[in-house]
C-alpha cells in the first residue's frame, strides 16, 4: 500500500527533490517487485487444504473478495511480470537495447554530467525506462499507452485489502483474535 501511495501521492517533501516523475517511477518499480512476490504468495495458499478449508468456512462476501483478488493477480500476471523485468526487479539489457533501437532519430534527451551528489540526478535515466516501457510506440501514442499500463498494477494494489482478509481468517481460526 505505502508504494502505491508513493506512486500516486500529489507531494511527498524532500522525496520530490529530483521530481514526482522520478519518484513516481520508484514506486512504480518496487510496487511490481512486490506485486509479484504477493503473486506467488497467493498461488502456493491457494494449493493448501488448510487454506480452502478456511475459505469455505468465510461469508460469502469475503470469500468473492478473496476469490476476485486472487483470479485478479493471476489474470495479470503476465502484465506484472513484463513491467517487473522492463523497469522493476530487474532490467533486461534486451529490453534496454530494443528501446534505444526504436527510438525515433530525432530522440533527444537531457545528460547531466557532474560529480553525483544528492542534487545531480540522471534525468536520461527516466527517459530511458519510459522507451524500455514503450518500446516501437509512436510518440503521438505513449501516453495513452503508458496510462494503459499503469492502470494494472492501480487495480492490484486497489484490492491488496483482500490480503487483509486472509490474515484475519487465519487468526480467526487460530483464536489469536
Amino acid at each position: 500500500m505505502l508504494e502505491g501511495l508513493g506512486a500516486i501521492a500529489k507531494g511527498v517533501g524532500k522525496l520530490d527533490r529530483n521530481t514526482v516523475a522520478w519518484r513516481k517511477l520508484y514506486f512504480l518499480r518496487n510496487s511490481t517487485k512486490t506485486l509479484a512476490e504477493i503473486r506467488s504468495a497467493i498461488e502456493t495458499i491457494r494449493q493448501l487444504t488448510t487454506f480452502q478449508e478456511l475459505l469455505a468456512k468465510q461469508s460469502k462476501g469475503d470469500r468473492q473478495k478473496i476469490e476476485s483478488f486472487c483470479s485478479m493477480m493471476t489474470s495479470t500476471h503476465s502484465l506484472v511480470k513484463e513491467l517487473r523485468n522492463a523497469v522493476g526487479g530487474h532490467i533486461l539489457q534486451k529490453n534496454v537495447e530494443d528501446a534505444i533501437d526504436s527510438q525515433e532519430f530525432d530522440w533527444m534527451g537531457i545528460l547531466e554530467m557532474g560529480e553525483p551528489t544528492e542534487n545531480l540526478h540522471y534525468k536520461f535515466a527516466g527517459e530511458l525506462v519510459l522507451a524500455i516501457l514503450l518500446p516501437k510506440v509512436p510518440a503521438s501514442e505513449r501516453e495513452a499507452k503508458i496510462i494503459e499500463i499503469l492502470k494494472t498494477p492501480g487495480e492490484l494494489a486497489a484490492a491488496l485489502g483482500a490480503i487483509d482478509l486472509i490474515f484475519w481468517m487465519y487468526l480467526k481460526e487460530k483464536r489469536v483474535v
